[in-house]
């Protein structure tokens, strides 16, 4: 009913304007030819429900009824959720006297069986927190303050009848000093009653007090300010002291670091890393069991030296479980950091080598991925992306693999993949994990370019099975050929240290001076040694002849001097023969 009236006014006020509308139209000229009354009737309903819809876009105005019979509404619900919250302040007040009489009886209980000890004057602290809490709670505010706030703001009187501080016992209240009721300075500073020019403060101990127990339980008035804490005003828990939550131990950082381990300790995981490089790239790159693989790498070393620290700090993480999963977790952040230098290289090295993308459309990146990748083909030697050639005579002749191990291991010069280089160059070869695993590493920057353009992929514990694609490949070939296989190993190595600057590694041997007699040489070397020996054996036989024929006696006993005689055997007939020869 309402809204009729407006609509039918509208209605009304159209048909004028529709008429001076004509009229204009029919000022503007003669008109030849006149429309046909149907088309002047099907403009009227499109008129009215443009009006219509004009209406229903204006401001709703409610009548006088209306307006007092909403805001008797508003009344009812304001005064409706007054009334449930001060039930509900009501019902937390005795349920807190109720706590705070059960705790206070179990401290007299307590206090009961205690003889011969100090009492401390808090009862008197406890009554005024209780009287505090235990009083039935009156209306927080005035009626005419409820009525001013609620024609101010609904909302604020709400808050006010929240968290007002209300008036307890006829008078008002303040929050901060219901809540320090019973401090120690609440009656004054104890400096004011100091002497500070003349201390005397006449103390006189004659015995010791007994000591008193501390109570395990919380007071009364602590348990009610813990319990309360939440309905107080936010403005008010910071200065009260309550709200404040507890300090709280700095909670360990998910990635292990140096720090959570003690020096021996530490001194294990730092030798584990490096040979976590060393054993992934040597042994295996990706092992079944992890945590068994990490274990036996960390068991290698401790065992080496079993009076040394490491065999002792091994000890102690085989009792610590906790330790041992992360020195593990330790350990693992080592092979992913090998396995990210690694990547890296092969990431460079094929686009360099194939000329990805290059000038290339994707289409033609994508049909040229799939050609390298087929058959393994990326694996023979001398491939030509250009004229899609490559030669057979050389499986595993990647120039990738020699690249990216003499950058990664030989040309570094941090000391994180030291042991892989030790374990190299006493190879004197580079097996067949190592070149699985630089294969993988090459396959994998590859197909980043399968579809067209690079879409970089994470090198993950994924790639796994392929790895052992590539090693029983490798194997399968070195089984069935090897010497090959062997020289094949031999060279690469030799290849890498000649690409790393460091050929003087390598097993030199010489080829020169064929025309030496070297049978000769020893020969003739023999015969001097021979003369000189016979010629000092005739010397020594003279003089002792000489010293024989001037000085005849009896033989000497064993036993009349400390010194030693040795008695020189009589020559044998080669040597006799070969003493007349020479003279």
């Amino acid at each position: 009913m309402a809204r009729s009236g407006p609509t039918r006014s509208i209605t009304v006020a159209s048909q004028p304007q529709t008429r001076a509308a004509k009229a204009a139209a029919s000022s503007k000229g003669p008109i030849t030819r006149a429309k046909p009354p149907s088309l002047l009737k099907t403009k009227a309903p499109s008129t009215k429900r443009k009006n219509t819809e004009q209406c229903s876009s204006s401001p709703i105005h409610l009548s006088a009824a209306d307006e007092r019979a909403l805001a008797i509404l508003k009344k009812r619900k304001s005064d409706a959720a007054r009334k449930a919250e001060q039930a509900r302040q009501l019902a937390i007040h005795e349920a807190a006297a109720a706590m705070a009489d059960a705790d206070s009886k179990e401290d007299e209980e307590e206090s009961q069986g205690e003889e011969d000890q100090p009492q401390v004057d808090q009862r008197s602290t406890d009554e005024e927190d209780e009287v505090i809490f235990r009083g039935t709670p009156v209306p927080l505010t005035s009626p005419r303050q409820q009525q001013d706030d609620e024609e101010s703001d609904e909302d604020a009187a709400f808050f006010a009848n929240t968290f007002g501080t209300g008036n307890l016992h006829g008078h008002d209240s303040d929050e901060e000093h219901q809540m320090l009721a019973g401090n120690l300075f609440e009656k004054g500073d104890t400096t004011d009653s100091m002497n500070i020019d003349e201390p005397n403060n006449n103390i006189c101990v004659s015995s010791s007090p007994v000591p008193s127990t501390p109570s395990k339980k919380m007071t009364a008035s602590q348990c009610l300010r813990q319990r309360l804490a939440l309905n107080i005003s936010p403005s008010h828990s910071k200065s009260s002291g309550v709200g404040s939550p507890a300090a709280t131990r700095r909670r360990r950082s998910s990635k292990i670091t140096n720090d959570h381990f003690t020096p021996r300790t530490l001194s294990l995981a730092l030798a584990g890393k490096k040979s976590a490089h060393c054993e992934t790239t040597t042994v295996d790159a990706f092992p079944g069991d992890k945590h068994k693989f990490f274990l036996g790498i960390l068991h290698k070393l401790a065992t080496t030296e079993k009076d040394g620290p490491l065999y002792q700090a091994y000890g102690r993480v085989l009792a610590n479980m906790d330790l041992q999963k992360d020195l593990v977790l330790f350990l693992g952040y080592a092979r992913g950091g090998i396995f990210t230098g690694f990547i890296s290289h092969a990431r460079q090295w094929v686009p360099s080598r194939f000329g990805l993308p290059g000038t290339m459309a994707a289409v033609e990146v994508r049909d040229l991925v799939q050609w390298i990748a087929h058959d393994g083909r990326f694996k023979y030697g001398e491939i030509d992306p250009v004229n899609r050639t490559y030669n057979t005579k050389l499986p595993f002749g990647s120039e990738g693999i020699a690249h990216i191990l003499q950058l990664e291991v030989f040309a570094s010069k941090g000391g994180a993949n030291i042991d892989v280089f030790r374990e190299v160059v006493a190879a004197g070869r580079i097996r067949g994990p190592t070149i699985a695993l630089m294969l993988t590493c090459i396959e994998h920057a590859l197909n980043e370019y399968s579809d067209g353009v690079h879409r970089h992929a994470e090198f993950s514990d994924a790639a796994r099975s392929r790895y052992l694609f590539h090693l029983s490949s490798y194997n399968k070939i070195a089984v069935a050929a090897p010497t090959w296989a062997e020289n094949f190993e031999i060279s690469l190595y030799k290849l890498i240290i000649t690409q790393s600057n460091k050929a003087f590694l390598l097993d030199v041997q010489a080829d020169d001076l064929n025309e030496v007699d070297v049978a000769g040489l020893e020969a003739d070397v023999v015969a001097e040694k021979d003369l000189v020996s016979v010629g000092s054996f005739a010397v020594g036989e003279s003089s002792a002849a000489s010293i024989t024929a001037t000085a005849p006696g009896p033989p000497i006993a064993a036993t009349a001097s400390p010194t030693t005689i040795t008695t020189v055997p009589a020559p044998t007939a080669s040597l006799a023969s070969a003493t007349h020869a020479a003279t």
